[in-house]
Formats: structure tokens, sequence, C-alpha cells
């Protein structure tokens, strides 16, 4: 007798709900990892990773709340590790979530990032990684930002007779980066600022504030050139000389054509 429609509708529905189920335990089944540390990483318009501290690799969670999807934000998470299938490009290994939760990062000392500025600022301002605008008064602030929330925003936020704001706008690779750190010396508090430029050879324009005491010595310094997932930066390349002549042949590491330069 032949089986009604609807009856061999529910029985296709069910195989497919099965072979799911079946396919999700075999993805999530292999490596448990608990409390690893790492930092959440955007990528482009598909979506975000976690990438962690100890492996160079980038994870790719099956769900991620709101409050986690922010690049550059450190988390400490646990999960299953599963397996990419066959023939399946992913952006990054698939990790069913178990835990998640912020890391606390310790401040640093005498020296803190204002967020949540427009960088819009007079005509023709221009800007480097290298020598960022120094604002010592608060006369200085509308000269630097020209939206009236960011100057009531600024001025609320910092204390001038204690504090100098430093402004950073720049324009470089999209992953370039600079992070601030701070000490207690013998000779006082010591500011760094550490520069990482990027590899890849798309534009952006970058904007990063920071309050710095007014005691404090400070500096930028270049870091070399940024590795994806917050790895260390890789240094920059020092010029070699060409085997058997008195040339010297410039390193091209971000893909840029060799000049070899004659020297008498």
């Amino acid at each position: 007798m032949r089986r009604s429609l609807p009856v061999q509708i529910i029985r296709l529905l069910s195989l497919i709900l099965i072979t799911t189920c079946l396919l999700q335990v075999n993805l999530f089944a292999g490596e448990k990892l608990a409390d690893q540390q790492g930092t959440i990483q955007k990528i482009g318009s598909v979506g975000f990773v976690i990438v962690p501290d100890k492996k160079r690799t980038r994870y790719a969670p099956s769900e991620l709340a709101e409050e986690f999807q922010q690049n550059g934000l450190r988390v400490v998470f646990s999960g299953e590790v599963g397996e990419i299938p066959p023939n399946v490009r992913l952006i990054g290994t698939p990790l069913k979530l178990t835990a998640i939760a912020k890391l606390a990062a310790k401040p640093a000392v005498g020296v803190r990032e204002i967020s949540g500025l427009k960088p819009g600022g007079p005509a023709n301002t221009r800007g480097s990684a290298n020598k960022p605008t120094v604002i010592k008064e608060k006369a200085g602030v509308a000269k630097s930002f020209s939206d009236k929330a960011t100057q009531e925003k600024v001025l609320k936020e910092v204390n001038f007779e204690k504090e100098i704001l430093l402004v950073f706008r720049w324009a470089g690779s999209g992953q370039d980066r600079i992070a601030a750190t701070g000490k207690k010396t013998a000779k006082g508090i010591e500011v760094v600022f550490g520069y990482s430029r990027g590899l890849t050879r798309d534009l952006r324009r970058h904007f990063k504030v920071y309050a710095v005491a007014k005691d404090a010595k400070w500096k930028v310094e270049n870091k070399g050139f940024a590795r994806p997932g917050g790895a260390q930066p890789r240094p920059l390349p020092r010029p070699r000389k060409a085997p058997g002549t008195s040339s010297v042949t410039p390193e091209s590491p971000t893909g840029l054509t060799r000049t070899r330069i004659r020297v008498r």
C-alpha cells in the first residue's frame, strides 16, 4: 500500500534531523579546551574568531554573544574543538563554546586610552604614528577636535592639571597597531607606545587618543611588522649584501620590488 505524502515528508524531516545531530556530534568530538586565554578577532564582514595565545591557529565559535563581538577583546574561554569537514572552507577551526568571559586587563601606569571619540578635526589635519599631537591644556582640545560632543567628553575625562593628551592620527595598513605600556622606574614613570606596522596593503585611517601623566616620560617605538592573532611583531628586515658583489639588496617583506643600490 502506498504511503501518504505527509508521512513521507515527516520521515524525511526526521532523517535530516538525525543526520544533522550526528554531524554535530562528530564535528565537536575532538580536543577539549579549558580556561584558555585569547583575543577576539574580526574577519572582515564574515564574522568573529578567537585567536588563542598559546597556539598559532584560530577558532570559529558556534555561538558568540553580542557583548563578545569586539575586535581585540581579551577573553578566557573553554570549549570542544571540532574538525573542518572535507571540501569545506571555514574562517577557523569549529569550536563549541562551553564558557567564555572577558579577561580583566591590568591598567598601565601613567597612561590610559580615551575611547568613544570621533576622529574629526580641523581641515588639513594630518598626523603620524610616530609623532602624535600633544595637547597640554584645555584650549588645545577645540583645535584638535571639531565635534562638540567629543570636546565635552575629553574635557570631562581628562584632568589637564595632572595629565596631557596624545592624539595619534595616521594612515596605514588595516593591521597597524599601537599598544601603550607604562611602568614606574627609579627615574619616574616611563610610558612606551609600541607601533607595529601591518603587512596588508589595504590603506586605512587610524585614530588613538591617550591621557598621559604630566610627570611621565613617553616615547614611541617601532616594533616591526605586526602578525595576525596578536603574536609578537616581526622585526624590521635589515639590508643584506648580494652574494659575490658589493651591492646592497634590501629585503621586501611586503611584496615590493627589490631595488639594487650600487655602493661605490
